[in-house]
């Protein structure tokens, strides 16, 4: 393979740290590491060492990044080391209900949920110790891996019958385990996997299989014991937040290949669960009610239309308990049926054929005749996905079952506010959790002889801080921010907008309104924007009961009719609660209509302080076509090179909740200036859960124009100085699995929509993800930030914990506020340029400073942020007014594609022409 040219420049790193020592937390020496203290990766690493025959899915590592100030950080990650031996794997491992004759056909297969396959697959182990000792492994679907052979017959393969307790008065319910040996994850499967970290194998079937094996072994102990999800399990002490949710504490752990090592990355996390109890108590407690107002759960009187529906969407695929009485007994619990929907009938009216025959009777009279008289007979019953109507009152919700839907907006608070940790309490909490994995004693980490160092957590290693860029605001201003933020004070802002024609529409208080007009003119003429209007019109109106759209149109109507005009700008005020449709109407009338809409809570507005209302001025100025900031020159050569015109792009797709057949929705941001400021936005629909970006060449080819016309009538360069000789695209949300799916689909729709557009750019195409479990820590007082305690904005790490091969790194671009920050993580698909890591990391960092809204680095690079964010205002594209779509999984494929025909139909993907080529989507933090 032929040497990289490569771009950028790059020197040796500074030291940095040497002053105060050590951190005080721990040191390296292996004394100190017995005692629980900190593993040290040793030196920083100069060179790279990947084979020439190694193949990866994306851009090998051409070296690494030597610019900025070297510190160590620790990371959540142990050492690992593989077993010496060889694991046997059985494929296609099912488990099959023996259905009874009344229910369906006789021996009719039927795959169960995980953690019942793993309950059967247990107990199997348990009945047939002398197949089983040592014990083997189960993922809980169809695969379970052994450490030695078992014993299956000639053939390889063996059917386990086993019985469970299916409830009084019935027989116990027959089950089959069918067990096949698929193959032979054999020692040299684990060498190639240890050659694979250092750089001298591809990443191939037989490395996967060795890491899935292994993955297998570490999750098999704790799915046993709690409630898990993918990787992770959790604690039942759970704590009730309302809405009939709690929310609790849990653990990630994966094992991963680094740089001449394995690594078990271990971190909290936090489950969302339905609070368990009796269904009754949930259900009032969502819609707000007492545990006294039950009669508001009858159809007939108290429970509209509107919260049964909101009530069984939250509900539908909930498992739930029965709780029947049969002779004479009451309270025994029957096995556990899935909520398909809520009746339209209380049990009083709601009537059915018992099975096997029989006259028709309510529900309330047929628990009546069984000698258990309802104590609600008023009010709704569940249906179950079999057709059973069970009354409320005899339903409880077991424990350890997460909530697989959209969280209710009032929620969110007390979720952030329960799993919000600054990193030192994080990095405790992380702690324990190894200790309750308690590696050295699971028998099934035993049986596979695999090796974890848990005393090796947290580790150091080695990170670089990077300069921090320049920045330019009006005036030529310019200004370096060394902790990733900065204010607006003695700034102006890089291009003021002219507030000419806008009013204020309050639907909460005409004081709050006043109040606004006086703070906004105030802090418009702090970062230069002018207000030529300064008596707007407000106007107050009641939006519960009024149609928000005919509401803004009706004032737009007497707006012009007294300023001849129509309004350019509408700010809203809002209340406090109650506000998620009144806002999503307001965007949509302005997206649709063309008027720029800025929405404000009441509350905010009447306690706000001083920055508050600069905030709101530098969210107002990118919809109306002005710019906050933009990299000073200097910073921005990658950029700014006029010899090489540059566009960046983001793009993240957002999919549904689980089990629902809504569509994803697709969003793509293309910069139109020469410095990566100033972006427009494009918004597609696609099919449910689809991650490739269907619309891809279509968005980038109107980005691409944009860019050429904006920068050519702007700048007043020619067309062919104004095409882009480069482009980088910046992708967010593909995990590693999908990287060959990105490079054959995206990439090519990407290069058809330059050759379309007439330019043929070198292409760097880069994966961003935040969704991933490494954090960093430090206790060195010179390399975190004095408030939130995270690392500084600009902290790197591109050894150690990243890919053998693949070129990647992570970067903490913010200094964060709350909580513990977490790295962006970045990986280089695709790059023409050949760029050096030095010159890559320090563009991302560069990036991360230019979000429009934020006086602040933020996460993740403005192009892929602002990608997100438009991701997000989906719901905007649709008429307020259209009837709602049912988003519930369904069974039928036909069903999903008349679903998704009709959201194609009402979806509006272009906005009108004042808003589509402007920053419409900047939105208030107060509301979003």
């Amino acid at each position: 393979m032929a040497p990289r040219k490569t771009y950028g420049q790059a020197g040796e790193p500074t030291q940095g740290g040497t002053k105060r020592g050590p951190p005080r937390f721990g040191s390296t020496d292996a004394q100190s590491r017995s005692r629980g203290g900190f593993a040290d990766q040793g030196a920083l690493q100069t060179s790279v060492s990947i084979a020439s025959h190694v193949e990866v899915v994306g851009v090998k590592r051409p070296s690494y990044g030597k610019e900025g100030r070297l510190i160590k950080v620790f990371a959540n990650v142990c050492d690992a080391s593989v077993p010496e031996g060889m694991i046997y794997q059985y494929d296609e491992l099912k488990v099959y209900a023996a259905v009874q004759i009344y229910v369906g056909d006789d021996d009719k297969e039927k795959m169960l949920n995980m953690s019942f396959n793993r309950s059967l697959f247990d107990k199997m182990q348990n009945l047939f110790q002398d197949i089983f000792t040592p014990r083997a492994v189960y993922d809980g679907k169809k695969i379970a891996f052994a450490a030695h052979e078992l014993d299956l017959g000639t053939s390889d393969k063996r059917q386990f019958d086993l019985t469970t307790d299916n409830g009084p008065e019935r027989p116990p319910k027959r089950f089959i385990v069918c067990l096949m040996k698929s193959s032979v994850v054999n020692l040299e499967y684990f060498r190639m996997l240890q050659r694979f970290t250092k750089g001298l194998q591809s990443y191939d079937n037989e490395v996967q299989k060795a890491l899935t094996a292994l993955n297998v072994v570490i999750r098999m102990g704790p799915s046993m014991k709690y409630p898990s999800r993918g990787r992770s399990f959790y604690m039942l002490e759970g704590k009730s937040i309302g809405l009939g949710l709690s929310v609790c504490q849990g653990y990630f752990q994966s094992i991963r290949p680094a740089v001449d090592r394995l690594l078990i990355n271990v971190d909290i996390t936090t489950g969302i669960m339905y609070r368990d109890g009796p269904l009754i108590s949930l259900c009032l407690e969502y819609l707000g009610l007492r545990p006294h107002q039950a009669d508001q759960l009858n159809p007939e009187q108290g429970l509209s239309v509107y919260n049964r529906i909101r009530l069984q969407r939250f509900l539908s695929g909930m498992r739930i308990v029965p709780v029947l009485a049969v002779s004479g007994a009451h309270g025994r619990k029957g096995k556990p049926v899935l909520v398909k929907r809520l009746t339209n009938k209380n049990a009083s009216t709601l009537t059915f054929t018992p099975r096997g025959g029989g006259t028709a009777t309510t529900v309330a009279a047929h628990f009546q005749q069984r000698g258990q008289p309802l104590q609600y007979p008023y009010i709704i019953c569940v249906e179950t996905l079999s057709g059973a109507f069970i009354p409320l009152e005899k339903c409880d919700v077991p424990s350890g079952q997460h909530v697989n839907k959209d969280i209710p907006p009032e929620a969110v608070a007390a979720i952030v506010a329960f799993s919000t940790k600054p990193p030192m309490e994080r990095l405790a909490a992380i702690k324990k959790g190894v200790e309750l994995l308690q590696y050295d004693q699971s028998e099934y980490v035993k049986a596979f002889a695999l090796n974890i160092k848990s005393d090796s957590l947290p580790s150091q290693i080695n990170a670089r801080v990077l300069p921090a860029p320049k920045l330019e605001f009006g005036r030529k201003t310019t200004w370096t921010p060394l902790l990733g933020s900065w204010n607006m004070v003695d700034k102006q802002v890089y291009k003021a907008a002219s507030i000419k024609e806008w009013m204020v529409i309050s639907y909460a208080s005409v004081s709050a309104g006043r109040m606004l007009r006086r703070w906004l003119l105030k802090w418009s003429k702090y970062v230069s924007m002018t207000v030529e209007l300064t008596t707007p019109i407000i106007k107050f109106e009641n939006g519960l009961s009024g149609n928000i759209s005919q509401q803004l149109a009706v004032a737009g109507g007497q707006y012009k009719a007294i300023r001849e005009c129509l309004p350019e700008l509408i700010v809203a005020i809002l209340p406090d609660h109650g506000n998620s449709r009144m806002y999503t109407e307001i965007k949509h009338f302005g997206q649709f209509k063309g008027v720029a809409t800025q929405c404000l809570k009441v509350g905010k507005c009447i306690k706000a302080k001083t920055q508050y209302w600069a905030n709101v001025a530098l969210k107002i100025n990118p919809k109306l076509c002005g710019i906050n900031v933009v990299p000073a020159s200097e910073s921005s050569k990658a950029l700014s090179d006029p010899q090489n015109a540059t566009i960046v792009m983001g793009a993240d797709v957002m999919h549904p909740t689980p089990g629902s057949v809504a569509p994803s929705y697709t969003a793509l941001v293309a910069s139109v200036d020469k410095l990566g400021a100033d972006y427009i936005a494009r918004s597609g629909i696609q099919t449910s859960r689809q991650e490739m970006i269907s619309d891809l060449k279509d968005m980038a080819k109107e980005g691409i124009q944009a860019y050429i016309k904006r920068r050519s009538n702007v700048e007043k360069i020619t067309i062919a100085s104004a095409k882009p000789k480069r482009l980088i695209f910046f992708r967010d949300g593909v995990s590693e699995g999908e990287f060959e799916q990105v490079l054959k689909k995206e990439l090519p729709l990407l290069k058809a929509a330059c050759q379309e557009a007439g330019i043929n750019p070198k292409i760097t195409f880069i994966i961003v993800i935040k969704r991933h479990h490494i954090r960093l820590f430090s206790e060195n007082l010179k390399d975190i930030d004095r408030n939130s305690k995270n690392l500084i904005a600009g902290t790197v790490v591109d050894q150690a914990i990243t890919s053998p091969v693949l070129f990647d790194w992570y970067l903490q671009s913010h200094g964060g506020i709350k909580g513990t920050s977490r790295s962006g993580h970045y990986t280089v698909l695709h790059d023409e340029s050949n760029f050096t890591p030095d010159a890559l990391q320090s563009l991302a960092f560069l990036l991360c400073h230019t979000f429009a809204r934020a006086t602040k680095s933020v996460s993740i690079p403005a192009p892929v942020y602002h990608a997100h964010l438009v991701c997000g205002k989906a719901k905007q594209h649709y008429d307020p007014s259209r009837p709602a779509v049912s988003d519930a999984g369904t069974s039928g494929s036909t069903e999903h594609e008349c679903i998704m025909e009709q959201h194609r139909s009402e979806f509006k993907a272009k906005v009108h022409h004042n808003q589509e080529n402007i920053m419409h989507w900047m939105v208030c933090n107060s509301l979003s």
